[in-house]
């Protein structure tokens, strides 16, 4: 386990001095609903304002960095640039919001959209003190496994994960951040 958790931190350190703009060479992963039929679902983000102007949610794999173990999430805009983290932000209940923040802190919704454009919860839920399992909310309350797939179709587990022992790990403009969310090799 300590292991895992050294292997852990090193990979998202040096994720974070790498972090910035996709660029020419990194590799874009869709990341997916898999309900219980095995049937995918597209993950989007949208502001209030404008719920019908849906944003792509994607892992990078920076080509800067070898043998990633664990890739950032982000909110694309449609230039494929970065357009906001992915986070969860603390709800005071056992299930938390997970949310694109831009770095002013506005925030976006993350949500998994069925065919009929149903636009379906994604929530994160503690496993333990470091680590959350991130699920999309299905009719009755039934949980979806949310996945990052490479266009190899490598699949990655989509987990929220905290890197210190305090509530906030950080604060992105006016908005304080609970977990990172990340794909996580399995």
């Amino acid at each position: 386990m300590k292991k895992l958790l050294a292997r852990t931190f090193l990979s998202g350190f040096i994720i974070l001095l790498f972090s910035g703009n996709v660029i020419a060479g990194d590799t874009i992963w869709h990341i997916k609903a898999i309900d219980e039929h095995g049937k995918t679902l597209d993950v989007k983000a949208f502001y209030d304002k404008n719920p019908n102007q849906l944003y792509p949610v994607k892992a990078i794999e920076r080509e800067s960095v070898s043998g990633q173990d664990i890739l950032d999430i982000k909110v694309l805009n449609h230039q494929n640039e970065e357009h906001a983290d992915v986070k969860i932000i603390k709800s005071g209940s056992d299930v938390d919001h997970v949310k694109g923040v831009l770095k002013n802190g506005d925030t976006m919704h993350i949500k998994a959209i069925t065919d009929e454009g149903k636009k379906l919860d994604i929530k994160s839920l503690r496993v333990s003190d470091n680590n959350f399992n991130i699920k999309a909310i299905g009719p009755n309350n039934t949980y979806y496994a949310i996945k990052a797939i490479s266009p190899k179709g490598v699949v990655y587990d989509v987990k929220g994960i905290k890197m210190l022992k305090d509530d906030i790990e950080m604060t992105l403009g006016k908005q304080d951040i609970h977990a990172h969310v990340k794909a996580i090799s399995p």
